[in-house]
């Protein structure tokens, strides 16, 4: 709606948000959630969205908006793929202890992995994650 109102406002929205997209993916690998690979892939992505979005707020045609628009399509798959590609390297570092849980009246087995990552000097666990297989 605000779109067919008010299209400056849209333009300054989409770059707005497309600019602090950069910041929130450059801090997913300090919280631990993601592999450092996982910046660089997403800063190549989160610039050409951006790049896209200062041309939206430039010149706010409709040849500009459906470019913005269909890479907001594409952005998501391609940023859950690089997100999911620095978590799944991030699996095999590290000790690992297995369990595996039977259940008697069905014998369906699940076996429950985790996996530690120790990353300082006191051995504490800096990364730990649940695998059902």
């Amino acid at each position: 709606m605000m779109s067919v109102l008010d299209g400056e406002l849209n333009g300054r929205v989409s770059l707005r948000n497309t600019a602090a997209l950069i910041f929130i993916c450059m801090g997913i690998p300090f919280t631990g959630i993601s592999h450092c690979s996982f910046s660089f892939y997403s800063l190549l992505v989160n610039v050409y969205f951006t790049y896209l979005a200062h041309n939206f707020y430039k010149d706010p045609n409709k040849q500009t908006a459906r470019e913005l628009f269909r890479f907001s399509l594409v952005y998501l798959p391609l940023y859950s793929a690089s997100l999911l590609s620095g978590t799944c390297s991030r699996r095999g570092l590290g000790p690992r202890r297995s369990t595996t849980l039977i259940n008697s009246t069905s014998g369906i087995s699940v076996q429950l992995s985790l996996v530690t990552r120790n990353t300082d000097t006191n051995h504490q666990p800096a990364h730990t994650s649940f695998c059902l297989s």
